[in-house]
């Protein structure tokens, strides 16, 4: 694996904390029983290395995880508003 980025079978890990996380949004009765792991550290480790959006479709809103490339943590809070004051969204488009 290399120094900037994850690989190997963590990926697999993000991919199923994905899955975990959609699945208790679309079953909410499901959250009970992910509850009890939400306090350990390879939970605690996956929601702070994970992002999400919001992605709207013409029937649905789906919200879509992703693992946050260990180089972001370096970044300045310069930089991060920087990029937040630069970036489009004046359309749909623009945002991607």
């Amino acid at each position: 694996m290399s120094k900037d980025s994850f690989g190997g079978c963590i990926v697999e890990g993000f991919d199923i904390f994905s899955l975990l996380n959609q699945l208790v949004e679309v079953n909410p009765d499901d959250e009970e029983k992910l509850k009890k792991y939400r306090e350990e550290r390879f939970f605690k480790f996956f929601t702070d290395n994970s992002g999400n959006i919001e992605v709207n479709t013409q029937f649905d809103v789906l919200r879509i995880y992703f693992p946050l490339q260990p180089k972001c943590q370096f970044l300045t809070e310069k930089s991060k508003n920087y990029f937040l004051s630069k970036v489009e969204r004046e359309s749909t488009n623009h945002k991607l």
